[in-house]
């Protein structure tokens, strides 16, 4: 099967778009169909010019200050309906819009967001070292029972 060719411009808009989708290498080969070995090579800077990286970095940026806009909009619009009597669209549908918009634009920028804490190493390593003292200590419950 012949390998297809990216433009330059195909490969800064998918590098921004793995960073607004928190570097989900699946998620961002379906929406863009292009293979995950691919943006693997690309976001590791294997197969790319250093200036697709630079631009990609622009790109990022970029976007980040429109999802910026996106959540202030959405948040102002969110705050403006409360009084209204008229809704066209749910305040929790706006507030969901702008938490996601948020995140987003600090996943762009770098930042830590909830996305990332919620699935930190960490926070699964405690949350499974809970589980095994819990199991642990209803065997020795059963045990105790048994004998």
């Amino acid at each position: 099967m012949p390998t297809k060719k990216y433009s330059d411009e195909d490969k800064v808009r998918a590098l921004a778009m793995l960073a607004a989708n928190g570097n989900n290498l699946k998620a961002t080969a379906l929406q863009l169909g292009i293979p995950r070995t691919t943006l693997i090579d690309w976001s590791h800077g294997r197969k790319i010019q250093p200036a697709v990286i630079v631009e990609a970095e622009q790109q990022k940026k970029s976007l980040a200050e429109m999802f910026d806009e996106v959540a202030t909009k959405a948040l102002g619009s969110a705050v403006d309906r409360l009084d209204a009597e008229a809704k066209t669209m749910p305040i929790k549908e706006l507030i969901d819009i702008s938490k996601k918009a948020v995140e987003t634009s600090r996943l762009l920028k770098g930042e830590p967001t909830q996305i990332q804490e919620q699935g930190s190493t960490s926070d699964y390593a405690k949350k499974l070292e809970a589980l095994r003292a819990v199991r642990a200590e209803r065997e020795q419950k059963r045990l105790a029972k048994v004998s």
